[in-house]
């Protein structure tokens, strides 16, 4: 099942599902249009920084970008904070 649509304050706003090329993700166009962006790459040339967020929400002149984590404690030698550091 498929879902092509999902309402946000009061608005039908379309999914704009990850592009593929085979089993690759490639990133796309990053001029956002309104719709709701799963699974979307972003960055920010200019800091040199790039991501993959768990959701992007385009409503009206408003961007949202959701990013849920989950640490794995029993893993990690430490867990890192902020730009470098490090807290064991």
């Amino acid at each position: 099942m498929s879902i092509d649509t999902i309402e946000r304050q009061g608005r039908a706003l379309p999914i704009i599902k990850p592009i593929y090329d085979g089993k690759i993700k490639q990133a796309p166009v990053q001029k956002l249009i309104e719709g709701i962006y799963p699974e979307h790459f972003v960055y920010l040339k200019s800091a040199a920084l790039c991501g993959q967020s768990d959701r992007v929400e385009v409503i009206k002149n408003t961007v949202d970008v959701i990013d849920y984590k989950q640490i794995k404690r029993s893993r990690q030698k430490g867990l890192k904070l902020g730009m470098g550091s490090l807290r064991r």
